[in-house]
């Protein structure tokens, strides 16, 4: 284990001004990784995290470990609660689900998150993913970085064992917890690491670095079938929309049916969705060749597939506004305002008499609601107005309705109306749907 090395490769992951945080278990790994940041130049900028499971009897006296260690270290270590719930998966993948949620939450823009797995954890979970059936993205094994967030999450001990760590934690007369629930095989990586792994060294020496190897092999392959995809993605016209992304059906549907699948899990990759599995992939022809006048979609993980207007769209899958009244939010002009589906919405404008306060109140479409888009003669329904911009079916009771004292001026960012009150001047509406959370 190099120390210097894994603090010059963290230091070349962090933006200026960034947190940096360490997702701190109580566990030797993470206790050696919050060590080491310590008493580094970098200290200054380390946050730890633990999560609480509250699976553990233990998890409140851990929980308490940490922050004691780490203000031992000389950083602050914040703790969250999380209920996990199996939904079919196991506890372990819902208690990751649940840490990965609160990382994501937790990241300020460009913040970077550490994680301590190591070697074995990464050679544990590639044979683990290929008992499970796993594609090649699976066996290429644990990414050393990628984006969570509003920041990213970067893993520096992938090239280091357990037993390098095992060795500074001992030279450094560190402290940690042990969680009881490791040395119980009933759990699938526990199984592999105390009944597998021992067995398999007994045959090939040295088998970590073996699969190691194997996984650098699969990792490749899979970066040069993503450049495939990246041009299968160009080829279909792939377009930033809100939310997420569209591609052309037309051009789509030339691809054969093994690189259509290739660019849909690709293409969740890129906008960091969960990969669909089989199950799902055999779904999405339902999708695209549903009725004409049909509004079809498929959801998995926290994406929806849609069709519309002749595209398949990805995007984000979001919670229906729950305030419908006039007058439910206020946004004040030249601020913004963050809305319940993660959007942001601001109103722009300047000009002589202009009040800095002015406040704009925030709404949802509901009822037969009708408005004149500046530059018409008449007053249209809302619905028919709606449909005629063309925005997306599945936005149309999301679209953010601006007021200004009791007037409907802007419809989102569609279009403005003419009010009985006087606007700004260069009045506009931006509603930014794109932002990561």
């Amino acid at each position: 284990m190099n120390p210097e090395t894994i603090l010059q490769d963290i230091t070349e992951q962090l933006r200026p001004n960034a947190k940096l945080w360490v997702a701190y278990s109580g566990g030797m790994d993470s206790t050696v990784l919050l060590h080491l940041l310590s008493q580094s130049a970098l200290s200054s900028r380390v946050c730890a995290i633990h999560v609480n499971h509250q699976i553990s009897p233990d998890a409140g006296a851990w929980a308490e470990h940490c922050v004691k260690v780490a203000q031992e270290f000389g950083t602050s270590c914040t703790v969250s609660k999380v209920q996990v719930i199996n939904t079919g998966k196991g506890l372990e993948s819902g208690a990751r689900e649940e840490r990965y949620a609160v990382f994501q939450k937790l990241l300020g823009q460009d913040d970077l998150i550490l994680l301590a797995h190591h070697k074995n954890d990464a050679v544990e979970t590639l044979v683990f993913r290929l008992m499970r059936g796993a594609g090649l993205k699976g066996l290429a094994g644990m990414r050393s970085k990628r984006l969570l967030g509003s920041g990213s999450l970067f893993r520096p001990l992938l090239g280091v064992t357990r037993a390098d760590l095992l060795h500074y934690a001992q030279d450094h007369q560190l402290r940690w917890v042990e969680d009881e629930s490791n040395k119980d095989t009933q759990y699938d990586r526990n199984f592999l690491r105390h009944e597998i792994f021992p067995l398999l060294n007994k045959r090939w020496q040295n088998v970590e670095d073996r699969i190691s190897r194997t996984a650098g092999w699969l990792e490749e392959a899979d970066d040069l079938l993503a450049e495939f995809a990246e041009d299968d993605l160009v080829f279909c016209g792939r377009k930033k929309e809100r939310f997420g992304e569209s591609v052309s059906l037309d051009q789509y549907t030339v691809l054969s049916v093994t690189r259509q699948k290739h660019l849909l899990r690709s293409w969740c990759d890129r906008q960091g969705f969960t990969l669909p599995d089989a199950k799902q992939l055999a779904k999405v022809d339902e999708v695209i060749y549903a009725r004409e006048d049909a509004q079809p979609k498929l959801e998995w993980g926290g994406c929806v597939l849609h069709r519309y207007q002749g595209r398949l769209f990805l995007i984000r899958r979001f919670r229906v506004p729950q305030v419908q009244s006039t007058a439910s939010l206020s946004v004040v002009l030249n601020r913004s305002i963050s809305l319940e589906d993660g959007s942001k919405l601001e109103c722009v404008g300047r000009g002589e008499g202009v009040g800095s306060e002015m406040v704009f109140d925030v709404s949802f479409r509901s009822g037969q609601q009708r408005c004149k888009p500046a530059g018409r003669s008449h007053s249209q329904r809302l619905k028919k107005l709606l449909q005629e911009y063309r925005l997306e079916p599945w936005l149309r009771d999301r679209v953010p309705l601006v007021f200004l004292n009791g007037d409907l001026v802007a419809v989102g960012d569609l279009f403005c109306c003419l009010p009985s009150t006087k606007l700004p001047d260069d009045f506009a509406v931006n509603w930014h749907c794109n932002t990561r959370i």
